[in-house]
């Protein structure tokens, strides 16, 4: 199955993973993944997965 290419804040889900980062932003994997060790914007942990909520990763890419 094809993944479409994230192109709008709204396109996003909730809550965002490394990989739609990467395809939000048009960064590299490990450019997404050092995002998310930033704390730049807020961060959830599910064991070794990493998920940033989508309101806190818009607030940070609006620069609110």
């Amino acid at each position: 199955m094809d993944r479409k290419t994230i192109k709008r804040l709204r396109d996003l889900p909730d809550p965002v993973t490394a990989r739609e980062i990467q395809e939000f932003l048009g960064i590299s994997k490990n450019s997404a993944h050092n995002l998310l060790n930033e704390n730049q914007f807020h961060v959830l942990r599910v064991g070794k997965l990493k998920f940033a909520p989508k309101q806190s990763f818009v607030k940070w890419y609006l620069g609110a």
